[in-house]
Formats: structure tokens, sequence, C-alpha cells
């Protein structure tokens, strides 16, 4: 209920700003509003550290999506009222990535207004090529997402890179289409990662961010093979030496208590498992009481680890190259306690058979 109260008073504040009243704020104070409305916080998946139940992140979602609309809206009324204003072609751009924003699924008639309205702006000569780049990333994203919704297109990186390879044809060689592809490599397998990684890292285009972030992605890469030094603290006490893993396949996975549900992921491959396996779930920023609370929701039996925010996370983010990567992320160790793979959840089944040869 409060959440939904929380969402309503949001609307209710969106709504009253938009409404046709004389507004004694001068046209600098107006965009300054809008600004701040154009730029909504993501939906998290939890609320003080208890996970969302599906309705409240459905009313988050829509509740977003509404004051989105409203944006656009007022961002049209401040480039109409307001037409030699020198930020009316920024409220142009937030126009048109608030329209992208506010299209909620299966809402076809938005959508398709949502991408004339970008098109239109995108191809404007009079725009710098990053404003539009922006737009245009904002209304790929919206279409690829509704055909991956639609089954008519699969959620998979190369998916997401043509994306790009498509928008560098049509803006040319952008930084921002640099810090782009490294969100790619976040949600790709190594492999694909590290070439994203390396591709980035060579580009004279890409900025300090991209190129950082394409770093330790292949800090990463370079980590299979080789045995992992990293001791992991129990929450049962001592520690769990990762160099002394031999003679059975170990799977660690690393998990953020901020989101639970990662831990139920072990249940999509639980009947993969090599024989003789065992299982580490490593729960990152998360401290010894949490850890042992939640224990209890994994899927497969295991040893329950934690790596607590402060020192211990950052040893474990080191030792792991785990910064930029998305949770849960799997590290598997062969036999020999050597890595043998990194990746996702959905890498499971390759980097099991990998670890097993």
């Amino acid at each position: 209920m409060r959440t939904k109260t929380a969402a309503l008073s949001v609307l209710f504040a969106v709504a009253a700003y938009g409404q046709k009243t004389p507004d004694p704020k001068t046209p600098d104070q107006r965009f300054a509003e809008l600004t701040a409305l154009a730029a909504p916080a993501p939906v998290a998946k939890t609320n003080n550290g208890d996970s969302k139940t599906r309705d409240q992140m459905t009313a988050e979602i829509a509740a977003q999506a509404a004051a989105a609309k409203q944006t656009a809206q007022l961002a049209k009324d401040f480039y109409t009222e307001n037409p030699n204003h020198p930020k009316a072609v920024e409220a142009q751009k937030i126009e048109a990535l608030s329209s992208v924003r506010s299209v909620q699924a299966g809402d076809s008639v938005r959508e398709q207004a949502a991408l004339a309205l970008a098109k239109t702006y995108r191809e404007r000569k009079d725009v710098p090529a990053k404003d539009r780049f922006e737009v245009a990333l904002a209304a790929e994203r919206l279409a690829l997402s509704s055909k991956i919704k639609a089954k008519t297109a699969a959620d998979q990186p190369i998916e997401w890179q043509l994306v790009g390879e498509r928008l560098k044809v049509e803006f040319g060689d952008l930084a921002e289409l640099h810090d782009y592809s490294m969100e790619v490599a976040r949600r790709a397998d190594l492999a694909t990662a590290a070439g994203i990684a390396n591709a980035v890292s060579q580009s004279t285009k890409a900025g300090p961010a991209a190129k950082a972030r394409a770093q330790v992605v292949l800090a990463r890469a370079a980590l299979v093979g080789r045995p992992l030094a990293l001791q992991l603290a129990k929450v049962t006490g001592g520690e769990f030496d990762l160099l002394q893993q031999t003679g059975k396949v170990t799977v660690v996975l690393v998990w953020s208590p901020l989101d639970p549900l990662g831990l139920e992921s072990v249940k999509r491959f639980e009947k993969i498992l090599p024989q003789n396996s065992q299982m580490v779930y490593l729960a990152y920023g998360g401290s010894a009481q949490v850890t042992a609370k939640l224990a209890s929701t994994a899927p497969v039996a295991g040893l329950h680890c934690f790596a607590a925010a402060g020192t211990a996370s950052r040893a474990v983010s080191d030792g792991l190259q785990l910064r930029y990567a998305e949770l849960p992320a799997l590290y598997v160790l062969n036999r020999s306690g050597t890595l043998s793979g990194v990746g996702r959840i959905e890498d499971a089944a390759n980097l099991l058979a990998n670890a097993s040869r």
C-alpha cells in the first residue's frame, strides 16, 4: 500500500505541474523542474532490503510510465511556449526520450507514436550527434524489447550488438556507442564480453569509463585457466580456501543479498550439476546474519559464504574481477582446482560441461 501511495503522489505532483494555469515561474525555472522530472530513478527489486511483490513492481512501473507521459507533454509545452529559449531543442529531446519511456508492454499505439517522434528527432541535422544517438538508442531498445516480448527476436547479446552496429552506421564512432557496448558486454557470456571489451580498449573514441570497464572484463577473462587465490568467510565461522579445492567440481554462485531471488537461479541448473561437485554460495556485500537468514531459500544444499561491504567485499571484487559484473554470476572450478569458466546463469550448461572434462 505504501508503494502505491508513493506512486500516486508522484503522479499527482506531475499532473499538478502540467495544469494549464498561469505559471509564475520563469522559463529557466520551468526547465530546471522539467529536467528533474525527466530523470526517474530505476525501479528497484527491493524495498528496505525486502524483495518487492509482483504487484508492487507493476504499480511502480506503471507510475513511472504515467509520469514519463506527463513529462513528455510538459516538455512539448515548454518548447512550444518558449520556441526561442536556449533549452528549447533540449526540451524536444526530453519529449522524445520521455515518450519512449512512457510506453508500457502491449501498448502498440503509444509505442508507434513514440518511435515516430524519436525518428523525427534522430534525423535532425541541427542537433549534435550524441543527443540524437541518445534518443535513437532509447528507441532501438524499445523496439527490440517489444520484439523479444512478442518472441520475434531472442534476448541474446548478438541482437543487442546489432543495435550498436546499426547506430554506428547512422551516427559514426561515438564515445557513447562504446558506453553502450560495455552495457551489452555486462550481460553477455565471457567470450562475447571479452571480444567487445577488446574492441573498446583499442578504440580511440571510447571514453575513460568505457575503457576502465573493458579492462576489468579482460582481466576477468584472464582468470580462466588459473587457480583462484581467494579465501571466503563462512557464515558458520572459519574460511573456505579456493586454492585447496581439488578432486571435485566447485561451483561458486556470487549473488547479492539485495536480490535474494538470485539464490533461486540455481534451480535452472541443479539437475545438471556434475556428480561429486560442491555448491558454494557467496553473498557479495552481505553480513553473516543476513546471509544465514537467506541461506534456507537456496534450492541446492551447499556452503554459504559472505563478503561484507568494505574490506572483505573489495578483496572478493579484486580476486574475482567482479566490478561491473551482473549478479548472480557463476565461477566454476574444475577438478584440478583451476577456474574453467565464468558466466551467467544462462551459461551454466556450458560452464559445467567444460569443468567436467
